[in-house]
């Protein structure tokens, strides 16, 4: 295990030779064991990386051999590898939930158990103090998803308020997230009303992961904590084909007068716009403010959906016929799917990556979550494309002219 950082592409080589052999006897933990007992392999960047993966991937395994293999690997760690055990313990922590992850904690003891405890605590100095970066505090807060919620949950409803960065916020409910507990349906519930647009649709999908708060956030909407408006139009047409009949139903009732107007209605009231000469300029900064979350022109915008160059060059009415009805032709890898997991987490959005062991959902309000397969019980598609129907809503006759007029100059 010695040899330092030196010895560039070879070191890496005998490394590789190392962790293919110990694959070949011991799986994730032969791996660990054999190069975590290296401080040569420690040393470097690419090593520590390499074992924090080991120790997530055993942690998601949650054999207690392997997880045995990281505590002890834990116990020969020098004292200026402070951060390497950090990073080790909440890799091998967090992809646990709920009482399998206090198991692993508590197992931990000796120096596992000071690792963690050190960790949480700077990691609650670090999410209060204003001083910091936002980007360390939401970091910070994201870590304390390793202590239990009654540790923690004055601090997270102090992130929820207003005056905090709206990065805070929303690490704030990533974290919140992770816990089955109807407490923190509530506590979003009570928030709702401060937080800006974009925090909404964070808020709106951790509500909707669980079935029990589904059940508490159209509770919100029945006693108009919560508006109908608040919800966006694709998350209501997913809600009413929930799996769950009476779900559905409610949902069915509860925005009966939010339902979308008959497609063919609407491309022939917005037919008109083809023949309107649309200003470029207005239409750009349609773009970034409509479509810019999951489409790229120019430089802005995120490559999620569709090329909008190759549709533009099938010409504007097939343009305009995408923009209002994107159901009519959805290609497959824009569906919307539902998925279930291991814990009971119902979750919707689009598969941006995928690969032999985990996937990579885009969900409506922009972010993403890496799932392993494992975890997953259910997956299925909508049928219903990403792109929520009822963009009208946003673009009058003459926005959308202006919307297509900067869509026909892009060459």
């Amino acid at each position: 295990g010695g040899g330092g950082a030196g010895g560039g592409g070879g070191g890496r080589q005998r490394w590789l030779g190392l962790a293919l052999g110990g694959s070949l006897c011991g799986g994730a933990g032969g791996v660990l064991a054999r190069l975590g007992s290296g401080p040569g392999f420690r040393r470097v960047e690419h090593g520590r990386a390499f074992l924090v993966t080991l120790a997530g991937q055993i942690g998601a395994a949650n054999r207690a051999d392997e997880i045995a293999v990281v505590i002890r690997t834990l116990q020969l760690l020098e004292e200026n590898e402070k951060t390497l055990g950090q990073q080790l313990v909440e890799a091998l922590a967090s992809s646990q939930k709920g009482e399998s992850r206090q198991r692993i904690l508590s197992s931990a003891g000796g120096k596992a158990g000071e690792i963690l405890a050190q960790l949480l605590s700077e990691a609650r100095a670090v999410a209060v103090d204003p001083g910091q970066d936002v980007e360390k505090r939401a970091e910070a807060i994201r870590s304390l998803q390793l202590a239990p919620l009654a540790e923690i949950q004055p601090l997270l409803e102090r992130m929820l308020t207003l005056q905090q960065p709206g990065l805070v916020q929303s690490a704030t409910l990533q974290t919140l997230a992770a816990y089955p507990d109807n407490e923190v349906a509530r506590l979003i519930v009570d928030h709702w009303r401060e937080m800006s647009p974009a925090l909404r649709a964070t808020a709106a999908e951790t509500l909707l992961s669980r079935p029990a708060w589904i059940t508490i956030l159209l509770d919100a909407v029945e006693d108009n904590s919560i508006g109908r408006g608040d919800l966006d139009p694709l998350r209501i047409q997913l809600l009413k084909q929930n799996p769950d009949k009476q779900i559905a139903e409610r949902v069915a009732v509860l925005f009966r007068s939010e339902s979308l107007g008959r497609r063919e209605d609407v491309i022939r009231q917005y037919r008109g716009v083809l023949e309107i000469e649309g200003d470029v300029g207005r239409g750009k900064e349609f773009f970034k403010k409509v479509c810019s979350a999951c489409h790229r022109l120019e430089g802005v915008g995120t490559v999620v959906g569709a090329d909008l160059k190759a549709i533009r060059n099938r010409g504007m009415d097939a343009v305009l016929l995408n923009v209002l009805d994107p159901n009519r032709e959805v290609k497959p890898r824009f569906l919307t799917y539902f998925l279930v997991t291991d814990d009971g987490r119902s979750l919707t959005g689009m598969i941006q990556t995928e690969n032999a062991n985990s996937l990579t959902l885009r969900r409506p309000d922009g972010t993403t979550l890496d799932i392993q397969r494992a975890e997953i019980d259910m997956l299925r598609s909508s049928g219903l494309s990403f792109m929520p129907e009822g963009l009208e809503k946003q673009l009058d006759l003459a926005a959308m002219a202006d919307l297509l007029a900067y869509l026909d100059s892009i060459r």
